[in-house]
């Protein structure tokens, strides 16, 4: 399955499937200091950002008729915040995605 915030940011949770799948994802985040103080909470800024896809086929089926690979892969990433409450984990993410795909995440509690 394709798509998420956590597994595949700038589409919906589970938007594609197949037999195949890969996915290559780089997050980086920022304990933001100056939001800190009136929260009272630590505040991380999220950035990140993924390249991938899924295939209903073999990989090495995936050639066109010159025997180039056609991976046909997709992009999306997004920015988010994020901070610890009683109740869990707070996120609100926006992410973007191929095509002007544009998709708000927002979560807040344990995954389980």
């Amino acid at each position: 399955m394709l798509g998420g915030r956590e597994q595949f940011t700038g589409y919906y949770r589970n938007a594609d499937w197949g037999n195949q799948l890969g996915v290559l994802g780089l997050e980086y985040r920022y304990r933001v200091p100056a939001l800190e103080r009136p929260l009272r909470r630590a505040v991380y800024l999220r950035v990140r950002g993924n390249l991938g896809n899924v295939w209903t086929r073999p990989l090495n089926d995936l050639a066109d008729d010159a025997g180039r690979r056609k991976l046909e892969l997709r992009y999306g990433g997004g920015v988010g915040l994020g901070f610890d409450t009683w109740l869990g984990a707070f996120n609100a993410d926006l992410g973007l995605g191929d095509h002007g795909r544009v998709v708000f995440y927002l979560s807040i509690g344990r995954h389980f």
